[in-house]
């Protein structure tokens, strides 16, 4: 039996065991095809941030810059005044008149815009979503002997009524006499972005995605729960940029004013947004 014909026959043994079972690939086939999704060109990005506690409300303008996951920044504006900047560059967190610091431990942006499926895959283990496990390159060296062997930590769930492809080490849920562990949910179907928990509990669900330019997806919506709490951010607009300019420079920041906002619950229902996830 010449190689063509094992192949052929490899293949009909896996599309077999798929539709007699549900399949569940490896997390770099689907962190794969995730990414080819996001935009490998810098992108401007406008949003929306609603805060409400009771019958106040407030509605925050965001502005992003983004050229992978590695360079992100935020600018926010009540009206047109510009009230908060926070730039992720390296690993590292700035903002104008505090020290520098590492990301924090919810900040979830840089999943959205990831470039290299390998270096997300590192991510994911880094921030526990993935075993160390889910980086191993497993060759088919013979098919007589072939067997497939999944990832530990990816997992079909299901998300609202769609089935999902979950990360997660554990069962990535916060019930009653259960820890919340970190947990990513992706569409089956689509590969795109459902659900995702961070290991400090917090929750957060997407929207549909919304088609950019050169090639970039990204949610339209996100809502966002944590310790009782819970903000939505709503997507407008997504641009191209030629060219990122100074914009990623620390010394560019301004200082937050968030004096000029008037105070209201949902002030403080936002500082608490800003504090714990940008």
């Amino acid at each position: 039996m010449n190689a063509s014909i094992r192949f052929f026959l490899f293949l009909f043994c896996v599309c077999t065991t798929m539709t007699a079972a549900a399949f569940i690939p490896r997390a770099s086939y689907i962190a794969k095809k995730v990414v080819d999704q996001h935009s490998k060109a810098p992108l401007q990005i406008e949003k929306t941030a609603h805060f409400r506690v009771g019958s106040q409300s407030l509605s925050l303008r965001e502005s992003w810059i983004i050229d992978g996951e590695q360079s992100l920044k935020v600018t926010v504006r009540s009206a047109h005044q510009v009230i908060f900047q926070a730039l992720f560059h390296n690993d590292n967190r700035y903002e104008a008149g505090k020290d520098t610091t590492n990301w924090p431990s919810d900040f979830f942006e840089h999943h959205l815009v990831q470039r290299s499926p390998r270096k997300w895959l590192d991510t994911l283990v880094k921030e526990g979503y993935l075993n160390k496990s889910a980086l191993e390159v497993r060759p088919i060296k013979d098919i007589k002997t072939y067997q497939w062997i999944g990832d530990s930590s990816v997992r079909l769930s299901r998300v609202q009524g769609t089935i999902a492809f979950a990360f997660g080490i554990k069962e990535a849920t916060a019930g009653i006499g259960n820890e919340a562990k970190a947990g990513i949910w992706i569409d089956q179907m689509d590969y795109t972005w459902l659900r995702l928990m961070t290991s400090a509990g917090s929750d957060i669900r997407f929207g549909k995605a919304l088609q950019g330019p050169k090639s970039s997806a990204y949610p339209n919506e996100i809502q966002i729960s944590w310790e009782g709490k819970s903000a939505q951010l709503q997507t407008h607009n997504i641009e191209a940029l030629k060219s990122v300019g100074k914009n990623f420079d620390p010394d560019t920041l301004s200082k937050a004013r968030w004096d000029l906002v008037p105070e209201s619950p949902a002030k403080e229902l936002a500082l608490a947004f800003y504090s714990r996830f940008r």
